[in-house]
């Protein structure tokens, strides 16, 4: 499932469904050994995919200084605080 949505334009749904899987796997007992390994293994992934795309970096840019783009890019962020 997770390789459909690498396809998509965006990674919300994504990282969605991480989150709960990570939650589950959690609840029934996995070793923190596991979520190190497969966090490992995601991190260059998520990078690249980061990287891959203009518009998603400048995303992260605008989360991280939304004052440098009040308009564009940190006007959710902006509004929000």
């Amino acid at each position: 499932m997770g390789v459909l949505l690498l396809l998509e334009p965006h990674y919300s749904a994504l990282l969605l469904i991480f989150a709960i899987s990570v939650i589950i796997m959690f609840a029934a007992g996995a070793e923190i050994k596991h979520f190190l390994i497969c966090f490992l293994a995601a991190l260059p992934l998520g990078i690249f995919g980061i990287l891959a795309a203009d518009y998603r970096l400048d995303r992260i840019f605008g989360y991280l200084d939304p004052w440098a783009d009040p308009t564009g890019s940190g006007w959710q962020v902006i509004k929000s605080l």
